[in-house]
């Protein structure tokens, strides 16, 4: 499969944008059970979103927060779609340092992942 990584960056800053922010890793459940999603929990969504469908990516962030990083899903994730583990948790780490009002600007305004068009 090849992955076109343009598409799987924008769609994941779609994602963030209709968010309104960026939880930290590897994401926030409100009163009413609304995820927010962090940067790379977006990235992961993008990408089993575009390639497996929205059903396959819903149930990636099924899975409770304990499990999600204990089972190091998201780092599966990056791992499926072709992009280092480590990536993964770069991006993390860089969410999770970042003050909250900051974090949606930060993710929006970078590339994370491969724009090579060859």
């Amino acid at each position: 499969m090849k992955v076109n990584y343009i598409s799987i960056e924008k769609r994941a800053r779609e994602i963030a944008r209709n968010q309104g922010t960026l939880a930290a890793s590897p994401f926030s459940v409100d009163q009413n059970g609304g995820r927010t999603l962090c940067a790379a929990a977006c990235i992961a969504y993008a990408g089993y979103e575009i390639y497996n469908g929205r059903v396959v990516a819903d149930e990636l962030f099924s899975q409770n927060k304990k499990k999600l990083r204990k089972d190091s899903i998201l780092e599966n994730a990056f791992l499926d779609l072709g992009l280092p583990a480590e990536l993964c948790e770069r991006i993390r780490a860089e969410n999770d340092a970042m003050p909250t009002h900051l974090r949606l600007s930060w993710f929006t305004s970078t590339n994370f992942l491969p724009h090579d068009r060859s």
